[in-house]
């Protein structure tokens, strides 16, 4: 799922360079042995043979992206946001990295089309849109993200509203229906081998948040990347919006290549049915906040 509104950009630019080793580090030789002669050229046996290692992705985000998010987060993170809170509900800056990644509109195999570098804010918001250098750390940060992963394309015609709507679906959850269908429990869903129950993966929200706190777990429901993991959106043959479906991807994921595998209890998938529905009654009704 992914929308249209684009994000906050940012203000202070922070340049800083690459990971690695440096002029006037020491090169390695697998044990940390190794000579530097003052412009970085070490040398050494074995290792890295001094090297510079590239930056991750995840390096390149915290180091020149999450700085600039950082400014977004006045308007875009937390309760009564003035816009869209697309970083999530509240301002941790350590989730802001999970909220976004499984969001096709910041995160896709096409830095060009990515709304944290194109989004352009009203004249009246007065909030300033990204620097060029600022769309390069963007830009950077995702084509490292397209070497380690396969990132989806970007959102096609009609995506807009499906965020609009997914946003309305979101605003009609509530904490009672969440405990009625017994969703506090879903976190412990355990998986096979020694991985766990799935809030020792998940407590930090890549992916999905899921923690062994329950009333959180309800609140970062309603924001990617967990909502899309609950609901998503359809779309007419002519890309128009048609409605609102479970997405079934927590009961899915058990199942899915490279992710510890466990099937979902009959209790909670139940859980999830109920949830869905309750939801999507008030949904329907147009009855939410």
């Amino acid at each position: 799922m992914r929308g249209s509104i684009r994000i906050a950009a940012l203000f202070g630019l922070m340049a800083t360079g690459c990971l690695g080793a440096g002029p006037g580090q020491t090169g390695g030789d697998g044990t940390g042995n190794g000579t530097g002669n003052g412009t970085g050229n070490g040398t050494g046996n074995g290792g890295n043979n001094g090297v510079a290692q590239p930056p991750t992705a995840r390096q390149l985000f915290d180091q020149n992206v999450l700085p600039m998010l950082g400014a977004c987060s006045t308007c875009h993170a937390g309760p009564g946001t003035d816009g869209p809170p697309f970083l999530g509900p509240t301002t941790d800056q350590t989730m802001f990295y999970g909220n976004i990644w499984n969001n096709d509109r910041f995160v896709n195999n096409d830095p060009t089309k990515s709304l944290l570098e194109t989004h352009q804010h009203l004249a009246a918001s007065k909030a300033p849109d990204l620097t060029t250098a600022q769309q390069k750390f963007v830009s950077d940060w995702l084509q490292q993200e397209s070497v380690e992963h396969v990132l989806p394309p970007p959102p096609t015609a009609g995506g807009a509203q499906g965020t609009a709507e997914l946003a309305k679906f979101a605003k009609c959850m509530t904490q009672a229906d969440y405990t009625a269908a017994t969703m506090n429990d879903i976190q412990n869903q355990d998986t096979s081998g020694d991985a766990g129950p799935c809030y020792t993966c998940h407590a930090t929200g890549l992916y999905v948040y899921l923690s062994k706190d329950a009333t959180k777990n309800f609140a970062m429901m309603k924001v990617d990347p967990t909502l899309g993991k609950f609901a998503a959106a359809t779309f007419n043959a002519d890309g128009s919006f048609k409605d609102i479906v479970p997405s079934n991807r927590i009961a899915d994921r058990g199942s899915a290549p490279g992710h510890p595998s466990y099937v979902l209890s009959a209790t909670r998938t139940q859980s999830l049915t109920t949830f869905f529905n309750s939801t999507y009654t008030h949904y329907k009704a147009g009855n939410c906040p």
